[in-house]
């Protein structure tokens, strides 16, 4: 066997610390492409380009089990000091300048981020960030407001506790074993991920986070990609396999594996099941086929001509491709918030991250590690290990001296108490306070009169206290980030303490996608009931119109389930929202009840125009589930939950808070056909008035 003429770059780059491989940046472009258009939220655009983080971890770790295996059969042993300074020196710079530029501007640009980042900050700097976000029930795929600035850091995080034990491990390895035994254990390490995510997602099915951002369920493709390593790698001469591969099994296997991995990115989303039962290990194993077969990619004539004719773009892209994930996600935020961008918007986002990639390439990254490597063996070695010894401190210092709490204390409202104030309640409630996306369920307490139970999220949550007041016998549950898969286990847990109710209203899909099986699960549960609502969506999401076909196609199979068509009321009347276009103003609060009303065959209760105030106690920022039942009136009156009808209900004034109202817009609804096979409808018209 022969050794591979693999071309690579003569004279290494600024900031690197071995012989650049040129055909992995066609690797390194795909998966940042991806990357940026998932976080850019196109409808319809790599839904599940998330992925690409998955490819990066596997050129993590083929190359840097490539690097250690190189260094050991070259010079007996791996010095892990200067390994520790080389990694901190590649990674760091560009993580701190981040961190001190985004603290700077924030204030400035985004005040209302200033909370979050605050707390988000020690966590990013320990490279902890991944599991911050775990233990304070943070959502990676929400992205309602304005999604925390440093969110993106949880993969660092993942890598980084990936270079701190590995090469500690691969030593021991090699040592007793050899290659073999490092390329065994590491398969063994990726198949052992894979198991345990898909046990954690089964354990917290309501939120995939805990088993996305985990470092233990979530390192697949960092051991596959240094089970490769130990196979097949030209950086290092103990490969098990050292033959050149065949030109055309080059081209098959890498059209093969290309062509997989756009699939999964294209078709996946991050509800799937089957994503985190070894999707995640077949998107390894795509992009580590395709690893190996760009690996040998060079700009000789030989080279595929689009390969020749797209070569220095896609160089550029991938040598600033660790730049360009730092900086788009902070610059995307301020630019375009959760909404989804028009044309424009989108050339600014990339016109600023390359830009912005570009200077902390050139000025920062490289600038710093091409100085040091002027440095001897020993500060090296001395610089890696202060760096190791300052990373674990500040990990226990993160730890100690910002406790890990989780930011969401559910609260369960029932008859006669008093349910929190909301201070605008026809803005959303902020996500950025409330920690709003914990896979926790509040409590389900229903009133024994209540026989109406309304599930939602964010959208029902501002208009939830004025259902409670015009819609007699209501239950609203509603929580900010609620994910459509957390409704099945909280009506099953409603149904356990009153199995015998009559009206379910369920308005989920805002936050993400709605899955044919869990729609079917909840229906199912339901389907005792005498009547189900289902409110479809108006979001500027890429999962909306998917899950209003959803919607459509599930319903009709349920004979006691009909569609309120939400997105039909909303079209052309820009004034039912507030700023982001999803959440509800006064008027469109209006509009959504008696739509639900309507659809329920019951009209408001309408109330006399002077009411007495709540009092108004100071909202607690962490309380954010709510599970309202109706709001007790004064001694001596009938309450809201009686089985009177409304228009017998004494016209007493009931408690409730003053609503600021606000003026129309646009006007006339668009008139829109039903899906095809749809449940059926409620015909709604606008509103004629505010109560």
């Amino acid at each position: 066997m022969t050794a591979p003429t693999t071309p690579v770059a003569q004279t290494p780059a600024p900031g690197a610390d071995a012989m650049r491989l040129l055909g992995l940046d066609a690797v390194r472009a795909l998966a940042i492409a991806a990357v940026l258009a998932y976080h850019l939220n196109v409808p319809g655009l790599f839904n599940a380009g998330f992925l690409g983080v998955d490819v990066f971890f596997n050129l993590s770790g083929f190359l840097i089990t490539s690097l250690l295996l190189r260094e050991y059969f070259s010079h007996g042993q791996v010095d892990v000091g200067r390994y520790f300074w080389r990694r901190f020196v590649r990674l760091m710079p560009a993580v701190v300048a981040l961190l001190l530029v985004t603290y700077a501007l924030v204030p400035l640009l985004l005040p209302g981020a200033v909370r979050r980042l605050i707390s988000d900050l020690p966590w990013a700097a320990a490279y902890l960030a991944n599991w911050w976000q775990i233990c304070s029930a943070q959502s990676y795929f929400e992205n309602f407001g304005h999604p925390p600035l440093l969110r993106h850091l949880w993969s660092l995080g993942v890598e980084m506790q990936f270079y701190l034990l590995w090469p500690w491990l691969l030593l021991g390895l090699l040592r007793l074993r050899g290659v073999a035994a490092v390329g065994w254990t590491s398969l063994l390490l990726a198949l052992a991920s894979t198991g345990w995510m898909g046990s954690l997602f089964a354990l917290y099915p309501d939120n995939p986070s805990r088993a996305y951002l985990g470092a233990d369920s979530h390192s697949v493709g960092l051991f596959l990609g240094s089970a490769m390593a130990c196979l097949w790698s030209p950086l290092h001469p103990a490969a098990l396999i050292r033959r050149s591969m065949a030109g055309w099994l080059r081209l098959a296997l890498g059209s093969a594996a290309l062509i997989s991995l756009g699939a999964l990115m294209w078709f996946s989303n991050e509800a799937q099941p089957l994503l985190y039962h070894g999707g995640f290990l077949a998107t390894s194993l795509a992009s580590i086929f395709l690893l190996v077969c760009c690996a040998d990619l060079g700009l000789s004539n030989r080279s595929p001509w689009l390969w020749r004719l797209t070569g220095p773009l896609v160089q550029w892209v991938g040598t600033r491709s660790y730049s360009i994930y730092l900086w788009h996600w902070p610059i995307f935020i301020y630019l375009k918030g959760d909404n989804t961008p028009d044309l424009a918007t989108v050339a600014k986002c990339l016109i600023w991250t390359a830009l912005a990639s570009e200077i902390s390439y050139r000025w920062v990254e490289s600038s710093l590690a091409f100085t040091t490597r002027r440095w001897s063996a020993v500060i090296q070695r001395r610089a890696g290990y202060a760096m190791f010894g300052a990373l674990l401190l500040g990990g226990f210092s993160a730890v100690s001296i910002f406790p890990c709490q989780s930011t969401t204390a559910p609260v369960a409202v029932t008859k006669g108490a008093t349910p929190p104030i909301q201070t605008d309640p026809s803005g959303p409630p902020d996500p950025a306070q409330t920690g709003a996306s914990a896979p926790e369920i509040a409590k389900a307490v229903m009133a024994p009169d209540s026989h109406i139970l309304a599930i939602g999220d964010s959208v029902m949550l501002g208009a939830r206290h004025r259902m409670l007041r015009t819609l007699p016998g209501i239950t609203v549950d509603a929580e900010v980030g609620r994910q459509p898969r957390q409704s099945v286990t909280l009506v099953q847990r409603y149904l356990e303490q009153k199995p015998e109710l009559k009206h379910a209203v369920v308005h989920v899909g805002t936050n993400g996608y709605i899955l044919k099986s869990d729609l079917r699960r909840l229906l199912t549960a339901l389907q005792e009931a005498q009547q189900v609502v289902l409110i479809n969506n108006f979001a500027d999401r890429r999962w909306s119109d998917a899950n209003n076909q959803t919607l459509a196609q599930i319903a009709p199979e349920f004979s006691n389930v009909r569609i309120m068509d939400w997105h039909k009321l909303a079209q052309g009347n820009r004034h039912y929202f507030v700023q982001d276009g999803v959440h509800l103003s006064s008027e469109g609060i209006t509009a959504f009840i008696r739509g639900i009303a309507s659809s329920l065959g019951m009209e408001p209760v309408e109330l006399p125009p002077n009411r007495p105030l709540l009092s108004r106690a100071a909202p607690d920022p962490v309380k954010t589930s709510t599970v309202l039942a109706p709001v007790p009136a004064p001694a001596g009156a009938a309450t809201l939950t009686s089985t009177l009808p409304p228009a017998a209900m004494p016209s007493q004034p009931d408690p409730a808070p003053v609503l600021p109202s606000v003026g129309p817009d646009t006007a006339a609804p668009l008139q829109e056909p039903s899906p095809a096979g749809a449940a059926p409808e409620v015909e709604l018209q606008p509103p004629k008035d505010t109560p």
